[in-house]
C-alpha cells in the first residue's frame, strides 16, 4: 500500500508572490483612466452655486414644488433629517417638496459655506433656516450638496441636510 503523497505550501514565499501579482494588476488597472490635471483640481465654484441656489429659493419661497424638484437630476437622491433617503425622479422630489409647502415652510434661506468643482461635480456645504408664514423659524440647520454640471447648468444630485433642533418628545 502507498503512502499519500502530501503537498506543504510554504506561506513565506507564497505571500511575496501574491503581493507582487496585486500590485502589478493595480498598475496596470490605473494605467486604463488617464485623468487630465484639470479633472483633478479643485476650483472655487461658491458664484455658480449661489445663483443656482438663488433660483431654488425663488422656487421653494414662491412654494413652486415642481420648479423646485427641476433644479434636481433625474436620478438625484435626497436625505432629509429623520427619513429614509428619497429616489424616484421629479415627481417624488415635487411631492416631497410640496408636503414641506403644505406642513407651513414659507421662506428657505441657503447660506454657501463651500463650494468646490472638479470636472462637472461640485461639492456644496451651507446652511439652511426655514421660515413659517409668521416669520418664526420651523428648521435651521447645515446641508451638503453634490452637484452635477448639466447642459441646463448645475443641478442637485444628492442633497443631505440635518437640523439643529431637537425633535419634538
Amino acid at each position: 500500500m502507498k503512502r499519500p503523497v502530501v503537498v506543504r505550501t510554504d506561506f513565506r514565499l507564497v505571500m511575496p508572490c501574491l503581493a507582487l501579482m496585486a500590485l502589478t494588476a493595480a498598475g496596470c488597472a490605473q494605467s486604463d483612466y488617464q485623468e487630465t490635471e484639470a479633472d483633478m483640481t479643485a476650483v472655487d465654484v461658491s458664484a455658480e452655486i449661489m445663483a443656482a441656489n438663488e433660483s431654488f429659493m425663488a422656487a421653494s419661497n414662491a412654494g413652486d414644488a415642481a420648479a423646485v424638484a427641476a433644479m434636481y437630476t433625474d436620478d438625484a437622491i435626497l436625505y432629509p433629517p429623520n427619513g429614509e433617503p428619497l429616489a424616484g425622479g421629479a415627481e417624488e422630489i415635487a411631492a416631497f417638496f410640496q408636503g414641506a409647502f403644505d406642513a407651513g415652510i414659507v421662506r428657505v434661506m441657503l447660506e454657501t459655506g463651500e463650494a468646490m468643482g472638479m470636472g462637472d461635480t461640485a461639492v456644496e456645504t451651507g446652511r439652511l433656516t426655514l421660515l413659517g408664514a409668521d416669520g418664526g423659524t420651523i428648521d435651521r440647520g447645515s446641508y451638503m450638496v453634490l452637484w452635477k454640471k448639466t447642459d441646463a447648468g448645475w443641478r442637485l444630485h444628492r442633497d443631505i441636510w440635518n437640523s439643529d433642533l431637537a425633535l419634538a418628545p
